[in-house]
């Protein structure tokens, strides 16, 4: 069986092509992800621009992750506290509940709108939904 050849000019431009449209849909998907304010929080600093100094909530309580890296807060009538960094893709905390250390876990973050929802054990666990205040909040 013979292979047809294909000159480097015409293979050059079949990539060139699939790559504008590969890009074009990306394009297209971050921006209607931007317009319905939908997405997984992927980076630091994502995280710090939409969710660092705002208050999340739910019928358990509330927290915050501040600038410096450390979590405050109060759930279910116990005192929250304790520390985040980002690794990679995902979200880390330690965390302290009142007298209980709660150990640490790697979570998936989405956000749509003021909900905030994490997916624990990087995103193979339990599924939590939070309503973020505003900034300063």
């Amino acid at each position: 069986m013979r292979i047809p050849f294909v000159s480097p000019l015409a293979a050059a431009g079949a990539v060139l092509l699939l790559t504008g449209c590969a890009m074009d849909y990306r394009g297209a998907y971050d921006s209607m992800k931007e317009r319905l304010g939908i997405g997984r929080i992927a980076t630091e600093q994502e995280f710090r621009d939409l969710v660092v100094g705002r208050t999340f909530s739910n019928d358990q309580g509330s927290g915050t992750c501040h600038a410096d890296e450390s979590m405050t807060g109060e759930i279910d009538g116990r005192k929250l506290s304790g520390y985040w960094h980002w690794d990679g893709e995902h979200f880390c905390r330690t965390i302290r509940l009142g007298d209980e250390f709660l150990g640490s876990d790697c979570q998936v973050m989405f956000i749509s709108g003021d909900r905030l929802t994490i997916v624990g054990n990087e995103g193979a666990g339990e599924k939590v939904t939070y309503r973020l205040g505003p900034s300063g909040s």
